[in-house]
Formats: C-alpha cells, structure tokens, sequence
C-alpha cells in the first residue's frame, strides 16, 4: 500500500469552508464520575452506530487514513501500512507533511466522499483534523502515534496500533465539544483557530514560543523541549486581563491560564479533571502569582489544581476574552498557534469523533 500525497484543492468552500452546523446546547452536566474516562463515554451523545464500517446497503464505507510524516517515524508508517494493507484494505492511505496539506486534504475528502477521516499522529495532527471536520458530516477517527497524546489518554484511547486501529474503524461515534480561539498568528494576523482538549498561555506557552521561529521539525521539537525547562527557572509574569462570559474579572499578573474542553497537557499532567467534552463548557484556571516551577508542581498534583487555593481561580464558562500589554504566547493541543488578544469560544457537540466501545 502505497501513500499519496493529496493533490492541490479542486474547489473552494468545501467542507472546510463551510458553515458550521447548528447543534443545540446540551444542559450542564453535574454527574462527575471519579472515573474520568468512563466518565467520558457514559455522557458522550451517540450520533452513529453502525455495525463496523458496513452500511445496511452493505456496501464499506470511503475511510481515508492520513499520516503525519511529521510526528509518525518511518519504521512506525512502515507498521501502519502493513497493518492497513492486511486488516483494512480497503482504506487509502494519504501522507501529509504540513498543515497546508492537510487542509487540502480536507477540501478533497469531501469531493471524494470520504465518511471517516482517520488521522495517525499526535494531539497537533488530530487538532488540524477538528479544525477541518468540525460542522461537516465527516467522522474522525485517531491512532495516536504522538510524543504526548493527552487526547488518547483522555478518550480511552489505545497507544498500542493494532489495538488503536480496533477503536478507529469500529461503530462507536460520540458528539464532544470543539473549542475556537480567535487570536493573531505569528505573522500577527487575525486567524481562527479550533481545538479539542486543553489551550494554555503564561509560562508554558511563553515557553514554547522560541519553537515559532525555528525551521524544521526537529529543530522545533527540540527548542520547544528545551523552552519548557528553561520556564521552570523563570520568574517573569505576564499581565493578563481577563473577561469571562461579559464579566471582568480583574487585570492580574498571571504564571498561567488554562482553557480546558479536555484535561490533560503537557503528556500526562491533569490540571482539570472535572473538564468534560460534551457539556458545552470551558473549565477555566487562572494561576496567579507563582514561580514557574510552582506551575508545574500544581498542574501535576493527583486531583488536578486545587479548588481552594488562595492563588488559584476557578471559572466555568462558555466564553472568554484575554488581553495583554505584555507579548503572550498561545499553545492549543500541545502546538504554538499564535498571540493575545484572543478570545475563545465553545461549539457544542461538533464533532463526530470515533470513540471506544462502551
């Protein structure tokens, strides 16, 4: 089986482009479950269960499988391919090495007819795919083949690829949440972005911002690596402002604010374990004055950050605006996007995502 790169859009406005489509609120969920996972799929909203990836026609349904030469290594692809070619033959195998072809990937799926898009790689890879897919009838599928794959982990998701691909071509699709940030790019351009599990900005973020300007993907890797530690000796703290659903709550030196549709970051730290993805609702965490180190310390405490701690707020909320004087950095789903000001946004139940069977 042999991947192919997607040919260069045929048409504007496709699935992309397109509105997205209406989806009503969903009531706040109080039921909060010490199992976060189960937790997860108990409450997900059903949309399509299918007897595998047989229609009652009974004809297989167009599944397109897309590879991030990026974060999947050679021998990996090679082990996904022979995987495919002897399970799954009769999906087609699709290579992308940047977001701009994976966005046209995306405007040719829907000419093409694909029903299920499954993405192997990591949090950034399945972020693209939200992006793109979220308001679209398309389902999307993951074989977290990442270096942190917060997201997995906080699906139930597998790491084991055989194990992975079972969930990814199985019957089981949910509706969950799909954050948008509304934000400047690194070329301070008015962009908008979506994301699936947790936003950051403050010292994490700060940290990761050398990684913008570096060239190639190791290279990137590594300097964002390398920024992480260099936080943890920081001290400096950005002034934000912060407004949550049309109520100021005051212009504070902040260590660190989080954004959670999801829980995890940082490839296993769970500063928000109450977050749900289909409840229509942000779980936001500002932490105030603190030393860097202090950050992670807390974002890595066994019940997440503490709910009562006198440097620590908590806020639900469906929307939030962020400013700055200072130059902040934005990280969606483990990757640098862009800048404050921004603002961020819940779209409720958007996306169709495959999830393991109850």
């Amino acid at each position: 089986m042999t991947a192919i790169r997607p040919p260069a859009p045929v048409e504007a406005g496709g699935p992309a482009t397109r509105g997205l489509c209406p989806v009503a609120r969903k009531p706040h969920n109080r039921g909060r479950g010490a199992d976060f996972r189960i937790t997860q799929l108990l409450h997900a909203k059903a949309v399509s269960v299918r007897d595998g990836l047989t229609p009652p026609s009974g004809r297989a349904v167009s599944v397109a499988v897309v590879v991030n030469s990026g974060s999947v290594g050679a021998d990996a692809f090679r082990g996904l391919q022979a995987l495919l070619a002897g399970t799954y033959p009769g999906a087609q195998v699709f290579e992308t090495a940047s977001v701009g072809e994976f966005r046209r990937f995306a405007a040719m799926a829907g000419t093409r007819g694909f029903r299920r898009v499954i993405v192997a790689g990591g949090d950034g890879t399945l972020q693209s795919a939200a992006h793109e897919f979220a308001g679209t009838p398309v389902e999307v599928g993951l074989l977290p083949m990442g270096t942190e794959n917060d997201f997995a982990r906080l699906m139930g998701i597998p790491t084991e690829l055989r194990a992975a691909a079972t969930v990814a071509f199985g019957s089981t699709v949910a509706a969950i949440d799909v954050g948008i940030i509304h934000c400047r790019d690194h070329g301070f351009r008015a962009v908008k972005f979506r994301f699936i599990n947790i936003a950051e900005m403050g010292l994490a973020g700060g940290a990761a911002r050398g990684s913008i300007t570096a060239k190639g993907w190791i290279v990137r890797r590594l300097v964002h690596r390398a920024g992480r530690i260099m936080a943890r000796r920081s001290s400096g703290m950005p002034v934000m402002r912060l407004v949550v659903d049309g109520t100021d709550v005051g212009t504070l030196p902040t260590a660190q604010l989080i954004v959670g549709n999801g829980q995890f970051l940082g490839g296993g730290l769970r500063p928000l374990p109450h977050a749900r993805i289909n409840d229509g609702w942000f779980e936001v965490a500002r932490i105030r004055e603190a030393s860097a180190s202090e950050v992670i310390e807390l974002c890595a405490r066994e019940g997440g950050l503490p709910r009562e701690h006198p440097q620590i707020d908590h806020w639900r909320a469906r929307r939030i605006e962020v400013t700055s004087d200072d130059p902040v950095a934005i990280e969606a789903d483990g990757e640098p996007i862009g800048w404050l000001p921004a603002s961020f946004e819940v779209e409720p139940g958007n996306l169709r995502l495959v999830v393991p069977a109850r």
